[in-house]
């Protein structure tokens, strides 16, 4: 199995040496040898079967996927991944509309996406090519709605596979008015099969709605009637509050579910993002289990956390699998489109609903941790003359300068923390978009990635040296830290794209490792 991983090497390099951002295909090798080494020879066959069955009922012979505020493309690539390890460990029978499981993209087709911001919509035209894009989670349930694509409303298409997102506004743990929320999202969630269109339309529409209640149950209201063969439903960990009830919302529908939480670190990768990952399977011969408290959840999560015992026995892989080198013309590129620079923004305070009073908040807090730690804030020269000699290039220089001088007073804290003071404890990045005060101490993995995040990267120790990196996280180096590379996209940097867009991108995409474990 060793030896056949080596197709996951796409496009092949001549050396390693030659390629960069080998990361992603690491993570990948990792986890096929996993499953080669703990799922038996006749349960490889059996998920072959099943994907070979699903995608037979297609009517294209391959297998149909839709994706739903999932983000940047990962389900498809997670989905061609998987087939490559079943054509890798099954070559003799692994074949999806008679193509080889190994040529997965020519076995996986996307039946549409969903997404709402224009310019994610006309990145994701350019780049993946898909027959529709759809404007609005929340009318997913309906006949017919808006896409993108052609300005006009189409029927929605029934494939085999949904991968699917949703808003975690008010799910998440910054969010301090999410228990506020709880009641509506669960009266949604009660209701949302019997919802009229007109009904569905003004709860859409009206911007007092919850945004985690709008788009959740125009998944569910999509899975309901279009009764997809698979679903994969991912969220942060507070989704598991609400599983119990997604699953009772499911069960006269067909659906036996099971889930898991589980990060990238877990798979060996330097990035911290905990999110739970829901199945569901369309199967009413054994819905009835539902109903008695049982499920596949047992034996799911069970091989789950034998496939990440062995992963991690492998190796853990090092941040600079996923980085550019400082003279890749990546480096330059992004430098010379000038939006390195970004002002804060999206900073969720705990109690802080007043946008005046969060900016407040912000600058309070952030004095606060430096007279705590008996710091005094700098002056620009004093961060000039911290700085500049671990800035060994003017890339380096000018990334530092390019920041808001917060950010810039941000990294001159964790320069006198830790860089001097305690350099055994130098965190491997801080979040320099997020307060001191909510920062996570995180010394070999970069905290977790968000659609407002702005990572600046301090130290990575290797196997042949250490190096002081002193630089900030390039968007395409974020995207390639949730398991996409610029070689998944042939227009990473399609006109206008900007460092920021892609940053926002990855803060929002599904993490193609985590996905592939799941599915």
């Amino acid at each position: 199995v060793v030896e056949a991983a080596a197709s996951f090497a796409q496009p092949a390099a001549a050396n390693r040496q030659a390629q960069d951002q080998w990361g992603p295909i690491d993570v990948a090798l990792n986890l096929a040898r996993a499953i080669a080494l703990e799922a038996a020879p006749k349960a490889l066959e059996d998920a072959m079967a099943t994907v070979a069955s699903v995608a037979s009922e297609s009517g294209t012979g391959k297998l149909r996927l839709g994706s739903i505020c999932s983000g940047s493309g990962g389900g498809e690539i997670g989905m061609q991944v998987i087939l490559r390890v079943l054509g890798m460990l099954l070559p003799e029978q692994a074949t999806v509309g008679g193509a080889a499981a190994g040529d997965a993209e020519r076995s996986v087709e996307c039946a549409f996406y969903c997404e709402y911001i224009k310019t994610k919509a006309d990145w994701m035209r350019a780049n993946l090519n898909p027959p529709a894009i759809f404007a609005n989670a929340g009318y997913m349930g309906d006949a017919k709605t808006l896409d993108l694509l052609s300005n006009s409303f189409k029927s929605i298409p029934v494939f085999e596979l949904l991968l699917a997102g949703f808003s975690c506004k008010d799910l998440s743990i910054l969010n301090n008015d999410r228990t506020s929320k709880s009641p509506e999202i669960e009266q949604v969630l009660r209701k949302c099969f019997v919802m009229s269109e007109s009904e569905v339309d003004a709860m859409v529409k009206d911007k007092k709605s919850s945004t985690t209640a709008v788009t959740l149950s125009g998944v569910l209201r999509y899975i309901g009637p279009y009764k997809p063969r698979r679903f994969v439903l991912e969220n942060v960990k507070a989704l598991a509050k609400i599983i119990r009830m997604i699953q009772e919302v499911l069960a006269p529908k067909g659906y036996i579910t099971a889930w898991i939480e589980t990060c990238p670190s877990d798979l060996g990768m330097p990035v911290t993002r905990p999110r739970v990952y829901m199945v569901g399977k369309f199967d009413p011969s054994q819905v009835w289990l539902a109903y008695v408290g049982a499920s596949f959840s047992s034996g799911f999560e069970s091989l789950a956390k034998q496939l990440v015992h062995r992963v991690l026995v492998s190796s853990r892989i090092s941040i600079e699998n996923f980085l550019f080198a400082m003279d890749d013309p990546t480096m330059e590129y992004w430098m010379e489109q000038k939006g390195l620079g970004s002002a804060l923004r999206g900073v969720i305070l705990r109690g802080e609903d007043d946008p005046i009073n969060v900016e407040v908040a912000w600058e309070t807090r952030h004095c606060q941790i430096f007279i705590d730690a008996s710091i005094p804030r700098p002056s620009s020269k004093q961060m000039d003359d911290w700085i500049k000699p671990y800035c060994k290039t003017k890339f380096q220089l000018d990334m530092f300068m390019a920041m808001p001088r917060r950010c810039q007073e941000i990294v001159c804290f964790e320069f006198k923390q830790h860089v001097r003071a305690n350099p055994s404890q130098v965190p491997l990045a801080r979040d320099v978009s997020q307060s001191l005060w909510c920062q996570g101490n995180f010394v070999d993995k970069v905290s977790c990635l968000t659609g407002s995040s702005d990572h600046w990267l301090f130290e990575v120790k290797t196997g042949r040296k250490s190096e002081m990196l002193f630089r900030r996280l390039l968007g395409e180096e974020a995207m390639s830290l949730q398991g996409l590379t610029r070689h998944n996209f042939p227009f990473m940097r399609s006109k206008g794209i900007t460092n920021h867009f892609l940053m926002d991108l990855a803060g929002n995409a599904f993490c193609v490792p985590c996905l592939n474990l799941a599915l």
